[in-house]
């Protein structure tokens, strides 16, 4: 506490680090994982790079794209697997064979390894549905987001994540700089505006809030992944008559002449 007398006969850290290098190097939590050699980690806090390790690479010999993928690919499935808290940049590295370096070279942290892992499935076209129907866009949306994945089931990664997104301000941060749901939804609704479908939402935001609201919701109630049907009734109640939606009318089929 601020005020106490120092105590003379201790020995000052910098003096037991100069005395032994290798203590310095063990006692720095930044170069130590959260399920590493028996180091443990406070809750909510977020793996970053190492000060030793540049954060941006100029020059030399390019990063391999197909590395990319491959972690990306790793940090799905440990968020399915075990969920995102216990992730750690050294297992994700392990499954891989490669290095923690290897990842940091990437990623600054396990929370945009993370969120750019999650993106990058999701949205890998880096395209909103376009199909010309609001409703039939934001299907494919949904199924895109909660169905999709593969090897991983998407709802999987999203179970995993699911506490983190609560707790963990710098997973919430790192997703907001990635192509989001919210986002993506928002360009669908605009050009149904622009097409005349629907007339401009007073409070799109809210409205776009439902889907994974009630698809969170759903997961931690029973368990159980929202599936097609699911999103279809999801659509068809709520959020498109909350958008002043209408189905196209049917055209009349041909008309058949009675016998004579």
């Amino acid at each position: 506490m601020l005020g106490e007398p120092a105590d003379l006969g201790a020995t000052k850290p910098a003096a037991r680090d100069a005395a032994d290098p290798g203590r310095r190097g063990a006692a720095d939590p930044g170069t130590r994982d959260a399920a590493g050699a028996g180091g443990r980690r406070e809750s909510g806090a977020t793996e970053r790079a190492p000060r030793d390790v540049p954060e941006h690479i100029g020059g030399g010999r390019p990063l391999d794209a197909s590395r990319d993928e491959a972690l990306r690919q790793a940090a799905l499935e440990l968020v399915a697997e075990i969920g995102y808290d216990r992730l750690t940049i050294e297992a994700v590295a392990a499954r891989v064979k490669a290095s923690k370096a290897t990842v940091y070279r990437r990623w600054n942290s396990k929370a945009e390894l993370v969120a750019d892992a999650f993106a990058c499935g999701a949205f890998a076209d880096g395209e909103p549905p376009d199909t010309g129907d609001l409703r039939s866009d934001l299907l494919a949306l949904a199924e895109r987001i909660w169905l999709g994945g593969e090897p991983v089931p998407r709802s999987q990664v999203m179970a995993g994540m699911l506490s983190a997104i609560l707790g963990d301000p710098d997973l919430r941060e790192a997703l907001k700089g990635v192509a989001t749901p919210p986002a993506v939804a928002t360009t669908i609704v605009e050009r149904a505006v622009a097409r005349g479908e629907i007339p401009a939402p007073r409070d799109l935001d809210t409205i776009l809030s439902v889907v994974p609201g009630v698809c969170m919701f759903r997961l931690m109630k029973t368990g159980a992944a929202p599936d097609r049907q699911f999103f279809e009734s999801l659509l068809d109640e709520v959020i498109l008559p909350a958008l002043g939606y209408s189905p196209p009318a049917a055209l009349p089929g041909p008309t058949k002449k009675g016998r004579t």
